[in-house]
C-alpha cells in the first residue's frame, strides 16, 4: 500500500508542477521564445567577418545567435530566404548570385512574433544608388514568388521598405551605406529596435 501511495503522490506532484508551469507561461510570467533554427552554431560559415561585425550583437537585452556569413549561393535551398530581398536578387542576378556577400543572425524574442532574423547584403562594386532598381522591383511587385507586398515608409528616422503579408508587417529592408539590411519579424517594435542599433 505504501509504494502505491508514494507513486500516487509523485504523480500528483508532477501534475501540479506541470499546471503551475503552464499557468505562468500563459500568464506571461516566464518569457516564451521560439526555438533556434535547426542549425548548429559550429556549422555556421564565416566567409565575411567584416559583414558580421555590422550586425547588432544585443537587441533589447537579448544576445544574437547563430551569426554567420556566406556568398549568395549558399542559402539557395533555404526556403526561409525566399519572398523578399533574396528572391529579388536571385531574379536579378541569376548565376551572378555567387557575387553577393551575406551575413545573418537571429535575435531571440520573448514571444514568437518578436523573434527576428537579420541579414546584411553586399554586392562588391554596387554603390547605394545601385540598389534602387532592386528595391523598386519589390515595391512594384514584379519579383517572382514574392511573399510580401512592399511599401515605402520611415522608421526611427530611416527610409525603409516594409513588406506586409495578409495585413501583417513582417519584412523590413533599409540601406546602410552601400549595404542592404533585411529584418524578418512580425513585431514592429522589434523591427524598430533593430533598425535603431544599426550603424
Amino acid at each position: 500500500m505504501a509504494p502505491t501511495l508514494r507513486l500516487g503522490a509523485a504523480v500528483a506532484a508532477l501534475v501540479a508542477i506541470s499546471l503551475v508551469g503552464l499557468a505562468v507561461t500563459v500568464l506571461g510570467l516566464v518569457p516564451h521564445r521560439q526555438p533556434s533554427p535547426a542549425i548548429r552554431a559550429a556549422d555556421q560559415p564565416h566567409a565575411f567577418p567584416d559583414l558580421e561585425a555590422l550586425l547588432p550583437t544585443v537587441v533589447r537585452g537579448r544576445a544574437a545567435e547563430l551569426r554567420g556569413s556566406f556568398d549568395g549561393t549558399d542559402p539557395a535551398d533555404d526556403e526561409s530566404q525566399y519572398g523578399g530581398l533574396y528572391t529579388a536578387l536571385s531574379a536579378e542576378l541569376g548565376a551572378g548570385l555567387a557575387r553577393v556577400e551575406m551575413a545573418e543572425e537571429y535575435i531571440p524574442g520573448r514571444t514568437d512574433n518578436d523573434w527576428a532574423s537579420v541579414s546584411v547584403y553586399r554586392l562588391p562594386g554596387r554603390a547605394a544608388a545601385g540598389w534602387q532598381p532592386t528595391l523598386d522591383s519589390l515595391v512594384a511587385g514584379t519579383v517572382p514568388q514574392h511573399l510580401w507586398t512592399f511599401r515605402r515608409d520611415a522608421v526611427v528616422g530611416r527610409s525603409v521598405l516594409v513588406g506586409s503579408y495578409d495585413g501583417t508587417d513582417e519584412d523590413w529592408i533599409c540601406a546602410v551605406g552601400d549595404l542592404l539590411v533585411e529584418i524578418e519579424v512580425e513585431d514592429p517594435s522589434a523591427a524598430a529596435a533593430i533598425l535603431s542599433v544599426l550603424p
